[in-house]
């Protein structure tokens, strides 16, 4: 799997999740799109002025730093450790110390 791609799976797995947690979030979004844009025309850009509380949830939740701060997948990591003696900041890391 290439580099950023499971963080970002991870990510927009936990938007969709996060989001059937909060149902009354999707139906206010539902409502606010249909009543901008309507059933029968398609989304553009053009029409984001006009949605704020959309943008607003994007913005917040897809971002990808905030959501994985909200959703704090870390402790579900392999632990890191050191390949070789090392040193940071003036202190000396021994081999296979977990970091």
């Amino acid at each position: 799997m290439p580099t950023g791609t499971l963080t970002t799976w991870i990510a927009l797995n936990s938007f969709v999740l996060i989001m059937s947690h909060h149902q009354h979030l999707q139906q206010r979004l539902f409502d606010a799109i249909s009543t901008v844009i309507g059933a029968d025309t398609l989304p553009s850009a053009g029409d984001r002025d006009r949605l704020a509380m959309m943008d607003a949830t994007v913005l917040e939740l897809v971002t990808v730093l905030e959501l994985l701060r909200y959703i704090s997948h870390v402790p579900l990591a392999l632990p890191h450790f050191t390949t070789d003696h090392t040193s940071v900041a003036g202190f000396h890391v021994k081999k296979h110390t977990k970091v």
